[in-house]
């Protein structure tokens, strides 16, 4: 375009772009691989696919394929799907599908994979953690790709191998929420429950513990919502801690709260002490916002924790056996929680002055948690590489031959070589017989 030429009425000029003061931009990748070559790549996206394609190379095989399994399409997507060769690809939902959790069948997909639903059918198999939604997406898709349902959390042997602890002997009326303290997991919802439940019956004192890292999404929401409880209730103002375990008066400080309703906990790491911490109460309590699986609900549970939750889509209602091990209580979106907290607060109220229901509760919790046992996902996993090892003949006679010349086979590169138009620099007489990856 001319220098003079004009645009919505604008004079337009043409000059080199020039990056502003101490900003670092991300212009391309260089890669110098173990042969010698030297590759350029404009993205991150461009720089994946050569890494999957050079891991499939290398330790491709006629005989047993390459598995790889995708659970958002930020990074791998299209380079999995563009490999020299042949491989058996999953992709894995480890979140809900949809945007609108009340709607999974007709609303938009959640952003993390509308590429792989629009690609679905050049995947080998979709993977689900719940049954629940794997019959959800076959339904709404009906996938040429194999589904399957394979748990994203597994009950380690030092949970199911310790004794089990009876109701009576854990802290009376206790509720434990282990989640980010973020608003899309709604602590406050539980919490406001609990209040309830303590105002219908006086003297019950019942106490929630939410134990989990900070987050400050909505301009410190979460803290917001807690403390705005104390007033919508009438009840002293909690103890207000910031990072250093110092009391502040200063909400957007706050890390901790400690009260004798709730307790906000820091973020426990070590394992011992979260299944200590399990084993001392009583009740798991959840309200989220949205769910793929939660990991957290299936730990408790298999510290015999029964759950009391919102039936939400994915996980909790999976979980929940409702009225054997949990009860599932209904859902509302945000800034709707009265439509649902009266029933949770009625559901805590039943589970604590019925010792003996409670008890039932929890040895459910224990007895259905064989489900996520290591040698039950197994089973699952082994399910998914029978297919893949069923699938493999035909995928293999379709590989096509690769040249010895810069692919991921440890090619001589003993002549010069160019990746497609994007590289401007080329290696001659590269290592000769040089793996990318150790097949060991």
């Amino acid at each position: 375009m001319a220098d003079n030429a004009r645009m919505s009425g604008q004079p337009f000029e043409a000059k080199p772009f020039e990056a502003p003061q101490f900003v670092n931009f991300i212009a391309g990748y260089r890669l110098i691989k173990r042969n010698g070559m030297t590759y350029i790549f404009d993205s991150f996206d461009e720089l994946t696919a050569e890494f999957v394609n050079d891991l499939n190379n290398d330790f491709y095989s006629a005989e047993q394929p390459n598995v790889f399994i995708m659970d958002r399409t930020t990074a791998a997507d299209e380079g999995l799907l563009h490999m020299d060769r042949p491989a058996y690809i999953g992709f894995h939902l480890h979140n809900l599908h949809a945007s609108d959790t009340r709607d999974v069948m007709t609303t938009d997909e959640n952003n993390n994979y509308e590429f792989d639903f629009m690609h679905m059918n050049d995947y080998q198999a979709i993977i689900s953690a719940m049954p629940r939604q794997t019959a959800d997406v076959v339904a709404r898709y009906a996938p040429k790709a194999t589904p399957f349902t394979i748990p994203v959390g597994v009950v380690p042997a030092e949970i199911r191998e310790a004794n089990r602890v009876p109701m009576a002997d854990r802290e009376p009326n206790s509720v434990l929420m282990i989640v980010r303290r973020a608003p899309d997991k709604r602590p406050a919802a539980v919490a406001e429950a609990l209040m309830i439940a303590n105002q219908k019956q006086p003297g019950l004192n019942a106490h929630l513990d939410v134990y989990g890292y900070f987050d400050n999404t909505g301009n410190n929401k979460t803290n917001k919502d807690l403390i705005n409880l104390f007033d919508k209730y009438g009840l002293p103002k909690p103890t207000m801690l910031n990072e250093k375990g110092e009391e502040t008066t200063d909400i957007n400080e706050v890390r901790r709260l400690d009260s004798p309703v709730v307790t906000l906990h820091d973020y426990v790491t070590d394992r011992d002490e979260l299944y200590a911490i399990h084993r001392s109460h009583q009740v798991y309590g959840l309200a989220s916002m949205m769910e793929g699986f939660n990991i957290s609900m299936m730990e408790a549970m298999s510290n015999g924790l029964p759950g009391v939750s919102t039936n939400v889509n994915y996980g909790p209602n999976d979980l929940i056996i409702d009225g054997e091990n949990g009860y599932l209580t209904a859902w509302a979106p945000e800034g709707q929680e009265d439509e649902f907290v009266s029933e949770m607060a009625d559901r805590f109220l039943e589970l604590f002055n019925d010792p003996q229901k409670l008890q039932a509760f929890s040895d459910a919790a224990y007895d259905h948690s064989d489900r996520y046992y290591e040698e039950n996902v197994w089973q699952s996993w082994q399910g998914l590489l029978d297919d893949a090892n069923k699938r493999w003949p035909a995928m293999a006679a379709q590989a096509p031959a690769l040249s010895n010349v810069g692919v991921g086979e440890g090619g001589t590169t003993m002549t010069a070589y160019t990746l497609g138009q994007r590289a401007d620099e080329v290696t001659i007489n590269g290592v000769a017989g040089v793996t990318y990856f150790a097949a060991n």
